[in-house]
């Protein structure tokens, strides 16, 4: 069976619901605000792709893995009234409250549409990480962007990939992080499929086109990454661009988040590689300390914004209604609150912690 057929098997499949359920093919409209990973209250119209016999899934757009995913889980608690009677730099005094965070299950798996958010949040915390440490080395991280020309759609993924990195290599980048989109986004079409990858990752003397004075009319043979691209990609209809090229990145974890929470996985692959380290920033070159790496994950933990201290598991006792459904228009995953209410004790900490 050769991968045309192949193709409208599966498209076939799809049509008829035996992928992602009985609408097959069908775009489905959610709303809701992702604060955590920048994005305004929007509708996202998610997709289903099926390129050279792989079928690929936008984040967020499987099954839910588990019966209980984005189900409530437990409070976590900061209870330390005496560390929080201090001004804070906001210059407000939290005397008698307590720091509170509802905390809810999660898979841990990007396909999952009540846990997607919080896997892209984990690892963009990750990829700051490793990406800082590599910046004490080789300078600023910068966002790119790989489009991969109609004649390589087909290549084998991993074959694909590969290809992006040597791209990368020739136009000057030295290493970073890749993510793969397989979908663009346009207003009459919606998604569609599209393949590029997201690098952030450094470039070797820097991006020097930011500040020069023809940047929109560059000079042929002046090195910089611009004027390479220009000249490779009349070879290799490769194109790699600097995303806000007037300005430096101001989060790295903020735009990975972003990245990560629409970027494409193989649906049928339950640990489908999302980031790829490279070059400079490959788990073979880059070295990091033990003492980094224990640092990163005590930062990690769960900690009070007010003090610093590790949140603990806790139980609220209280008579207001604790909201734990986060579709509930008053939800709040953090909030500070009264640690008394009508003169009894309203937030307490599990023993054990």
């Amino acid at each position: 069976m050769d991968s045309a057929e192949l193709d409208f098997n599966l498209r076939e499949q799809l049509r008829a619901g035996e992928f992602g359920g009985s609408e097959g093919f069908s775009e489905v409209e959610e709303e809701g605000e992702i604060e955590s990973v920048g994005v305004r209250a929007r509708t996202l119209r998610w997709a289903t792709f099926v390129n050279a016999g792989v079928v690929w899934i936008v984040a967020g757009n499987g099954e839910v893995s588990l019966p209980n995913c984005g189900h409530y889980s437990q409070v976590k608690l900061c209870v330390n009234l005496d560390l929080h009677a201090r001004k804070t730099l906001d210059g407000k005094n939290y005397a008698g409250k307590v720091f509170r965070r509802i905390i809810h299950i999660s898979c841990g798996r990007p396909s999952c549409p009540e846990c997607y958010v919080s896997w892209a949040v984990r690892n963009a915390r990750k990829i700051a990480f490793v990406l800082g440490e590599a910046s004490k080395q080789y300078g600023k991280v910068e966002h790119l962007s790989v489009s991969v020309p109609v004649k390589d759609y087909d290549l084998p993924f991993e074959d694909m990939r590969r290809k992006a990195q040597k791209v990368l290599y020739s136009r000057g980048v030295i290493g970073g992080s890749l993510i793969f989109h397989g979908a663009r986004f346009n207003r009459i079409k919606g998604f569609y499929w599209s393949p590029h990858f997201h690098c952030l990752g450094f470039i070797f003397n820097g991006y020097r086109c930011r500040r020069c004075k023809r940047k929109n009319n560059c000079l042929k043979g002046c090195g910089g990454l611009d004027d390479v691209n220009w000249q490779k990609y009349q070879v290799d209809k490769w194109y790699v661009k600097v995303l806000d090229p007037l300005h430096e990145r101001r989060s790295v974890r903020k735009t990975a988040a972003y990245e990560l929470g629409h970027c494409t996985i193989k649906a049928d692959v339950r640990n489908f590689r999302v980031v790829t380290y490279f070059g400079v920033c490959s788990y073979r070159k880059l070295k990091i300390s033990d003492e980094a790496r224990a640092e990163f994950e005590a930062a990690m933990r769960d900690k009070c914004p007010l003090c610093g201290d590790e949140l603990k598991n806790g139980r609220y006792m209280g008579v207001k209604p604790l909201i734990t459904d986060r579709k509930n228009p008053d939800f709040k995953r953090d909030s500070v609150e009264d640690f008394l209410e009508n003169g009894f004790a309203a937030w307490l900490v599990n023993d054990g912690g």
